[in-house]
């Protein structure tokens, strides 16, 4: 998003999927929204071979079949008649997975800046304005504060690591 204006591009390829405006802090999308639903839906089916209330269903947010029902019979225009039976939704069946908790860790810092902890992630797939591709955080474990430094290339995170560490000990 640049100067009020906004465009939604495939990350495979960039090509263009829809154009947007600012207007009074509201995004307002123009076009037709249903090439960009095919490609946030599931990008992995042909565009047109997903059953209409299926399609329905993700457009409001993996809302619930039955609450589709209501909201045709409620007068709702353009929504398809919701069959009884329908195939499961596979990010419905994702969602409702639960992943394996952490363990409690025994070792957490007894005082400021004792323990940080350090991500570097990316490169990202579209740069920020400025041309960063990177992200590395620096996380106090005691305080939980939380430092973001934007990085144009990988190989500026050792000297960021060490402004950090310098910045540290001057400010500690």
């Amino acid at each position: 998003m640049f100067d009020g204006k906004l465009e939604v591009r495939k990350a495979s390829d960039h090509s263009l999927v829809m154009r947007g405006i600012e207007e009074e802090s509201l995004l307002k999308l123009q076009g037709t929204s249903a090439r960009a639903q095919h490609f946030s839906y599931n990008s992995h089916h042909e565009e047109g071979t997903l059953p209409s209330s299926l399609l329905w269903h993700a457009r409001f947010g993996h809302l619930s079949y039955d609450s589709l029902r209501l909201l045709k019979k409620n007068g709702v225009a353009g929504l398809p008649t919701i069959p009884m039976k329908l195939k499961q939704c596979d990010v419905c069946i994702i969602r409702k997975h639960s992943k394996q908790h952490f363990h409690d860790s025994h070792s957490r810092a007894h005082r400021k800046l004792e323990l940080i902890h350090s991500d570097l992630c990316g490169p990202m797939p579209v740069p920020s304005a400025n041309g960063n591709k990177y992200i590395m955080t620096f996380i106090d474990d005691y305080t939980r504060m939380c430092w973001v430094y934007l990085l144009k290339n990988k190989s500026d995170a050792f000297q960021t690591f060490k402004n950090f560490h310098k910045w540290i000990e001057n400010d500690a």
